[in-house]
C-alpha cells in the first residue's frame, strides 16, 4: 500500500524538496528497469517515507490531491531511512513548480482505487517473474542432470565400444571360418554324391547280378524239371526280355503236368504259348484261348510254330479305360464279352504292354473274378516288379476277399518277378 504523499492545489514543500525525492524516484525506477525479477514491494519500501504516506481524498470536488503534512507523514516510520531533519512549511498559497506537478500526474495515480491496482499488477508481474524464475531453474537443473547422465553413458559407453569392436572383429572371423567351411562341405558333399553315385550304380549291378544269377538257377531248375516229359517235346524256348522268365516257366509247367487243367486263358501270345499249346494237344477235352492285340505278331508267330486246333487265338485291339484313380488302362477291346461265358481253371497274364501304366496294368483278369473261375483254379501274373501288375495284384486278392474265397500267394524272383494265387486247395503249388 501506498502512503505518506497527498498532492493537492496547493504544496507546503521547498523547491529543493522536490529534486531531491525526483533523484531518489529516478534511481529507484532505474534498479527496477536493470533487474526484472526485483521485489516491488521492497523496492517501494526502500523509497522514503515521505512519498510512500497515504494517499487521501481532498474534501475538495475537483478531484485533486494535497500533500500530507509532516506529523502524518512521520506517523509511519522507516527503520532503513535515516531520520531527516523537518523541512520548513511552504505557504498554502504557494503553487508547487510545473515540472513537478508533471512528475506527480505520472509517479502518484488520480485516485486510491488506481494505487490499489497498480501495486497488485506490479505484485502479480513480479511473482509471474518469480514463477518464470523457479520454471527456468527447474530446466536448467533438468539439463544439468541430463547432461551429467549424457556424460556418464559416454564414459560407459568407451568399454562397449571396444567390445563391438572386438564382437566385430570375431565375427567377421566367424563367417570367414564359415564360408571356408561351407566350401569344404560343398567339397566333401560334392565327393559324397560322387561317392552315392557309384554306390547305387555298384548297387544297381549287384542287383541285375543277383537277378541274373537267380534267373540262371531257375532255369537249371526248369530244364531239370521238364527232363523226360511225355508232352513237352518241343523245348525249343527264348525266355527273357518282353518274354516270361523261367521261373514263370517253371510254374506253368509244374501246373499244366500236374494240375492238368481242362480250360486255360492266356493273356499275350508268345513263348508260354509254345508250352501250353503243346499240353493242349497233348491232353485230350483241354479248351487253350490266347487273346493279344497284334495281328503282325500273330502272323509271324504262326510262320515260326504251328499251333494246334485246341489253341485258338483272338485279335482285340486295345483301348484306354479309366479305372479307380487311374484314368487311362491299357486293356484289351470287348473282352469280358469275348472270354465271359467260360471257366477257367488256369490263367496266365502277360498282355498287354504294362510299362507305361500310370497306376494300374494288365486290369482285363479283373473282369473274369470270381465268376469265370473255377473251383480250383490258379492265375500266374509275369512282371510282378512293376507297380502297375503289383496294384493289379492286389485287386485280385481285394476280388476274392470280398468274395469269400480262399486263396494262397507267392512270388518267384529272376530277372523279372512272377506273382501265382491259387486256390487254397492247390496252395502247394505257392510253395514249389
Amino acid at each position: 500500500m501506498l502512503r505518506g504523499i497527498v498532492f493537492s492545489g496547493t504544496c507546503s514543500r521547498p523547491i529543493h524538496a522536490e529534486c531531491a525525492i525526483h533523484q531518489q524516484i529516478r534511481r529507484k525506477l532505474k534498479q527496477m528497469e536493470n533487474s526484472h525479477s526485483c521485489n516491488l514491494g521492497r523496492a517501494l519500501t526502500a523509497l522514503p517515507r515521505k512519498i510512500i504516506g497515504v494517499f487521501r481524498r481532498s474534501s475538495n470536488l475537483d478531484g485533486n490531491f494535497h500533500l500530507a503534512n509532516d506529523s502524518e507523514a512521520s506517523q509511519v516510520p522507516n527503520p532503513k531511512v535515516p531520520v531527516r531533519r523537518p523541512i520548513p512549511s511552504v505557504p498554502q498559497n504557494t503553487r508547487p513548480s510545473r515540472g513537478l506537478r508533471g512528475l506527480a500526474s505520472r509517479i502518484v495515480p488520480s485516485s486510491r482505487r488506481q494505487a490499489w491496482q497498480l501495486a497488485h499488477d506490479q505484485t502479480a508481474r513480479i511473482k509471474q517473474l518469480q514463477h518464470d524464475q523457479r520454471v527456468m531453474r527447474k530446466m536448467l537443473t533438468e539439463q544439468h542432470q541430463l547432461l551429467g547422465q549424457l556424460i556418464k553413458s559416454v564414459g560407459d559407453l568407451t568399454p562397449r565400444t571396444e567390445l563391438s569392436r572386438s564382437l566385430t572383429t570375431l565375427e567377421g572371423q566367424v563367417v570367414a571360418q564359415a564360408v571356408t567351411l561351407k566350401e569344404e562341405i560343398g567339397s566333401v558333399g560334392a565327393t559324397i554324391s560322387a561317392v552315392q553315385k557309384r554306390v547305387d550304380s555298384l548297387m544297381d549291378r549287384e542287383a541285375d547280378a543277383f537277378r541274373s544269377s537267380q534267373e540262371l538257377i531257375w532255369s537249371s531248375v526248369f530244364h531239370d524239371t521238364i527232363h523226360g516229359t511225355a508232352w513237352f517235346n518241343n523245348q525249343a524256348l527264348a525266355p527273357g526280355r518282353w518274354a516270361v522268365g523261367y521261373p514263370f516257366l517253371y510254374l506253368l509247367y509244374r501246373l499244366l503236368n500236374e494240375m492238368q487243367p481242362k480250360s486255360i486263358l492266356e493273356l499275350g501270345l508268345g513263348e508260354s504259348t509254345k508250352v501250353t499249346s503243346q499240353y493242349a494237344a497233348w491232353k485230350p477235352g483241354v479248351r487253350h484261348q490266347v487273346v493279344e492285340h497284334d495281328q503282325n505278331w500273330c502272323d509271324f508267330f504262326r510262320q515260326r510254330f504251328t499251333l494246334p486246333s485246341s489253341s485258338q487265338v483272338a485279335v482285340l485291339n486295345l483301348v484306354t479305360q479309366e479305372y479307380k484313380e487311374d484314368p487311362a488302362v491299357l486293356r484289351y477291346a470287348g473282352f469280358a464279352e469275348a472270354f465271359g461265358d467260360d471257366t477257367y481253371d488256369l490263367i496266365c497274364v502277360d498282355g498287354p504292354f504294362g510299362f507305361q501304366a500310370n497306376v494300374y496294368a494288365r486290369i482285363d483278369v479283373l473282369d473274369l473274378i470270381p465268376q469265370n473261375l473255377a473251383r480250383s483254379f490258379a492265375i500266374i501274373v509275369d512282371d510282378h516288379d512293376r507297380s502297375g501288375e503289383r496294384h493289379m495284384a492286389n485287386e485280385i486278392q481285394s476280388k476274392l476277399t470280398e468274395s469269400g474265397i480262399e486263396y494262397s500267394q507267392s512270388v518267384r524272383k529272376g530277372t523279372k518277378e512272377t506273382w501265382l494265387v491259387t486256390s487254397s486247395d492247390l496252395s502247394f503249388f505257392t510253395s514249389m
